[in-house]
């Protein structure tokens, strides 16, 4: 029986190898490319014999950002070249232990599914065969593109950014559900293209995404602390370049949280002062969402309280503060929707479908 052999030769991956024998894995988290503070993402690659049993060991989940991510609902992810499924992980003194079976000579283990390009080339091609438009706002140093999606002839402007955090990788696959259904054009997705134009931003962080970073860029900059700098960075400020040549009449911003085991929308900050339409679209949009889904709820969020100067660092309240419009957070958990339990956890697939069913509640926000 030959050993256990680590690899990390595809984009995401990122996994520092302590040690390996003929069963046993024992790996470490490493940490954002400079910005040490940052230490959650890993996605590798073991090859074994089928047959076989392995057990892989992340040594120091306990030293992880949000390391009590890893424990309750959570499983870690794992492919044998099919479809996502959560593997048979626990959190043991410490370490995040999975014990495996290979069916396949290969297993990739991630701590969430990542959003391949692969999938953004056929979803460009789509949106271009659908009639849409691929614009090229800016370009990373390193050479990467950011680039929106715009569908729909509408006179309202609605954005969505997604993965301004790399590691949030569901935010990826909620957008091409999204598009997808701005390409199908059927119901509340048709009378969405109709009522409004839709900027969509599948990925804010390529660069980060490329290297796994889970929070950061190479250069350890947090893109969604960055909207109120005026030297921000290409990714942050292209985009806001953009939106001011289009105005902004709803705003989505899309994310995962490391602990929360539900899905729901964080309002940009509450203010004296704000419009009440604002908290009328909000209540349209999530009444509108938690009825066409089981994925979506309203009960559970992050605190939530009034704020004298709202904090324009973070991208929906920039949004608001600057375009006076209803802006969200849309949060995705690594785990499961506790609401709705699925054996796969929130798996892709879920994410997609979350984003396809988005269009009824971003319809309902701005009509």
């Amino acid at each position: 029986m030959t050993g256990l052999r680590v690899s990390t030769g595809f984009e995401s991956a990122r996994i520092e190898v302590l040690h390996t024998d003929q069963r046993r894995v024992r790996v470490a988290v490493p940490p954002d490319l400079a910005a040490p503070r940052f230490r959650q993402w890993f996605a590798f690659d073991v090859e074994g014999e089928p047959g076989a049993s392995a057990e892989i060991v992340i040594d120091n989940a306990a030293e992880c950002t949000w390391a009590d991510a890893f424990g309750g609902d959570y499983r870690v992810y794992v492919s044998e070249g099919d479809a996502w499924r959560r593997g048979d992980s626990r959190v043991e003194r410490g370490r995040l232990v999975l014990r495996h079976i290979f069916t396949r000579p290969r297993v990739r283990i991630a701590f969430y599914p990542p959003y391949p390009s692969s999938r953004l080339r056929d979803l460009r091609a789509a949106v271009r065969e659908a009639g849409g438009a691929v614009d090229l706002l800016g370009v990373t140093p390193p050479g990467r593109s950011v680039e929106r999606f715009v569908l729909g002839a509408g006179d309202k402007h609605v954005w969505v950014l997604a993965q301004q955090h790399p590691g949030e990788a569901m935010a990826g696959w909620f957008a091409e559900g999204l598009v997808a259904a701005l390409c199908e054009r059927h119901g509340a997705a048709r009378a969405l293209a109709l009522e409004a134009t839709l900027s969509i931003v599948p990925r804010m962080n390529p660069d980060g995404a490329a290297i796994g970073n889970h929070r950061t860029t190479p250069r350890g900059v947090d893109l969604n602390r960055s909207w109120e700098s005026e030297d921000a960075p290409v990714e942050v400020s292209s985009v806001r370049d953009a939106m001011r040549m289009t105005g902004v009449h709803f705003a989505l911003d899309v994310h995962g949280d490391e602990r929360l085991p539900w899905v729901f929308a964080q309002p940009a900050d509450r203010f004296t002062g704000r419009r009440a339409g604002i908290d009328r679209a909000i209540g349209r949009f999530e009444e509108a969402l938690s009825g066409a889904t089981p994925d979506f709820q309203t009960e559970h969020r992050y605190p939530y309280a009034p704020a004298d100067v709202p904090s324009m660092i973070f991208g929906a309240n920039w949004i608001q503060g600057t375009f006076d419009c209803p802006a969200l957070t849309l949060e995705m958990p690594f785990s499961d929707h506790r609401g709705h339990p699925e054996e796969r956890g929130f798996f892709p697939a879920r994410a997609r479908r979350l984003g396809h069913r988005a269009a009824i509640g971003i319809l309902a926000a701005i009509t």
